[in-house]
C-alpha cells in the first residue's frame, strides 16, 4: 500500500504503543484470551481511546493480534491504512490492510517518507519488542488493568536492552484502571 501525503514527510514522526495489560504485565492470558478485559470494556468509558485513535494516521499489528482482531464482528481499522507484519500467508485481508515482511526501521522510514506522522502500534508483544529494539517507539500509553493473570503473553517481548522512559501523564479511572503515558527519554531531549 502506498499513500503519499505531499509535503509532510519532514514533520514530526511518532510511533505509539497503546496497550492494556494486567498488573503483572501481560496483554493476554496463557491461552491468548482477552476475556479478563470484558468487565472493563463495559464501563462506558473508552479511556481516551477515541481521541487517541483520531490522532493516528496509520496502524500496524503483528500476526497474532491480526488473527484475533480479524475474528471481530467488524474490522476496527476500516478508516486507516493498516500493515500486518507476518512471514506467513494471511489469506484475504480487510480493506486498506496490507501484509509486510519489512524490518521495522525500513518500514518506519518508508511511512515517514510518505508523510505519515503518527503510527499506532496495536501489538502484540513480539512486534512491540522488535520496534522497541530498533528505537522506534516514541510513546507508550499503557492502561494497567487491576487484574493479576499470573502468566500469559508479555506486554513487550524480550530483547532490546534497557530503555529509560519519562512519565508524561497518568490518569486513574473509576474502574480501577490506571493509564500511564511515557515518552522515550531519548526522544524528549
Amino acid at each position: 500500500m502506498t499513500a503519499t501525503r505531499s509535503g509532510r514527510g519532514s514533520e514530526h514522526f511518532e510511533i505509539t504503543y497503546y496497550v492494556a495489560c494486567s498488573i503483572d504485565g501481560f496483554i493476554a492470558d496463557a491461552e491468548g484470551r482477552l476475556d479478563w478485559l470484558r468487565p472493563f470494556e463495559q464501563t462506558g468509558d473508552d479511556y481516551g481511546y477515541a481521541a487517541f485513535y483520531e490522532s493516528v494516521d496509520a496502524v500496524v499489528l503483528g500476526r497474532s493480534t491480526f488473527d484475533f482482531v480479524r475474528d471481530m464482528p467488524e474490522w476496527p481499522y476500516e478508516d486507516k491504512p493498516t500493515w500486518v507484519f507476518s512471514h506467513a500467508s494471511l489469506g484475504a485481508l480487510p480493506r486498506r490492510a496490507v501484509a509486510t515482511v519489512e524490518e521495522p526501521v525500513a518500514f518506519a522510514a518508508r511511512l515517514r517518507a510518505h508523510g505519515y506522522r503518527h503510527v499506532y502500534l496495536v501489538g502484540g508483544g513480539r512486534l512491540a519488542a522488535s520496534f522497541r529494539a530498533a528505537g522506534l517507539i516514541t510513546r507508550y500509553v499503557v492502561s494497567v488493568v487491576p487484574v493479576i493473570l499470573g502468566g500469559g503473553l508479555p506486554m513487550i517481548g524480550p530483547g532490546g536492552g534497557v530503555e529509560r522512559l519519562e512519565c508524561i501523564r497518568s490518569e486513574a479511572f473509576p474502574s480501577g484502571i490506571v493509564q500511564l503515558e511515557y515518552a522515550s527519554a531519548s526522544r524528549t531531549a
